[in-house]
């Protein structure tokens, strides 16, 4: 379980969002995570472009994410 919160809207061809509060696992190794999504037409379909980072609790936080995202 965690919060997500959009942080920043630009329709149609941008968002970014927060996530805290995780639960389980992962609150021991992250704080938060931030995403970013990117939409341009290309022809008949949509490119598309999406970030995502987390900012780990600590230094063993970081060595533990590192692999998995």
């Amino acid at each position: 379980m965690a919060q997500e919160e959009v942080t920043a809207c630009e329709r149609p061809r941008y968002f970014a969002y927060r996530v805290s509060g995780f639960s389980k696992v992962l609150r021991h190794f992250a704080l938060e995570a931030r995403g970013q999504w990117w939409f341009e037409e290309a022809g008949d379909a949509t490119e598309r472009k999406w970030t995502y980072t987390f900012d780990a609790r600590s230094p063993l936080g970081k060595l533990v994410l590192f692999p998995i995202v």
